[in-house]
């Protein structure tokens, strides 16, 4: 069997560091397309408010 080689701390916290940053993106992706699919909201909305929310999601 082949041993790796034990990482340092600092490895090991920059690891997770980037482990979490990579979480945080897929949620923020994951979040974009249910909002953009139309998914998790059943509430009917007009128009207007419709363009507006699409408006303000872009510019924020």
């Amino acid at each position: 069997m082949k041993s790796f080689p034990r990482s340092t701390y600092s490895e090991k916290i920059r690891r997770r560091i980037r482990l979490s940053w990579t979480i945080i993106v897929v949620m923020l992706i994951y979040m974009v397309v249910v909002v953009e699919l139309g998914g998790g909201d059943s509430r009917i909305m007009s128009d207007f408010a419709t363009a507006a929310s699409r408006i303000i999601f872009s510019a924020a």
